[in-house]
């Protein structure tokens, strides 16, 4: 039990919901007018936050005056929020709507964000994601350009001939260059170069291959496959990668559990339409 306790206290989703009933709790409190009278306060902390605004936007700190009218306009914004709340002017807006989703999905983020987890946990998370934690396979190579695929074909077969043949036309390219992956091949001769080059059988001319500067032919002189990366030098990736995993685990739990909440009442119309997979759940 005090195991499943702990594990339970581990969970994002938890912390999420959590926060959210205090929120609810809160809005409830704050909502009784008998309880707390209807104030506005204004901290220390909210005009160092205006007076900071003010001095990033214009380079130097408001004058005492200024720095009134920042206090009196934030008062009005927060008078005339409320007021369009009593009104009912935020129902049916999407700008308001779209504003309290993103305000949510970050309080979800932040929850799953300041979880953190065990090196035993990203140890494990490290083993079953190994490929996602390797050094990409590197090749060597050397290499001749050709300003045709003819030009490069005839010199092909000379080589097949005698392997030490000067071939090749003039060119700013190096002709040997050092180990390197396929994305790094990729930005120096295109990822249709790259794709081909990393096919290819070593120590033997092959070609031609295109790219931006014309044709080569290519040889592999060396090759080093892909390896795992030990879990020392690549901890702090692992750690990103399993908090990105977690926040889409944590969001998918939660709107998981708001389609238990909520009916969603689909128009005839929109059930022949390709829904997502989350929306699928949804019954008529």
């Amino acid at each position: 039990m005090p195991s499943t306790i702990h594990h339970l206290m581990k969970e994002p989703l938890l912390h999420f919901i959590l926060a959210g009933g205090l929120l609810f709790l809160g809005s409830l409190w704050l909502g009784n007018d008998e309880a707390v009278p209807n104030t506005v306060q204004v901290s220390n902390a909210d005009i160092r936050r205006l007076s900071t605004l003010w001095t990033r936007q214009w380079n130097r700190s408001p004058s005492a005056e200024e720095q009134q009218t920042l206090i009196t306009d934030h008062i009005k914004e927060i008078l005339l929020a409320r007021e369009a709340i009593a009104l009912g002017l935020d129902q049916n807006d999407t700008v308001i709507q779209r504003r309290l989703a993103q305000k949510m999905r970050f309080l979800l983020e932040d929850t799953v964000r300041t979880t953190v987890p065990d090196e035993q946990v990203l140890r494990e998370y490290y083993r079953q994601h190994s490929a996602q934690f390797q050094a990409p396979a590197q090749r060597a190579f050397t290499q001749f350009r050709f300003a045709t695929a003819a030009a490069a074909e005839q010199a092909l077969t000379q080589l097949q001939t005698n392997p030490t043949a000067e071939v090749g036309e003039p060119s700013t390219l190096e002709s040997d260059f050092p180990l390197l992956d396929q994305a790094q091949t990729s930005q120096l001769f295109g990822p249709d170069f790259a794709a081909q080059l990393f096919t290819l059988q070593p120590q033997q001319w092959q070609g031609p291959l295109a790219s931006s500067y014309g044709y080569h032919l290519v040889r592999i002189n060396h090759e080093q496959a892909a390896r795992s990366l030990p879990f020392e030098d690549v901890q702090a990736r692992v750690r990103e990668q399993w908090t990105q995993a977690e926040q889409t685990r944590a969001e998918q739990q939660y709107f998981a559990a708001l389609l238990k909440k909520y009916d969603i009442d689909l128009d005839d119309s929109l059930r022949a339409l390709p829904q997502q997979d989350w929306l699928t759940q949804v019954s008529p």
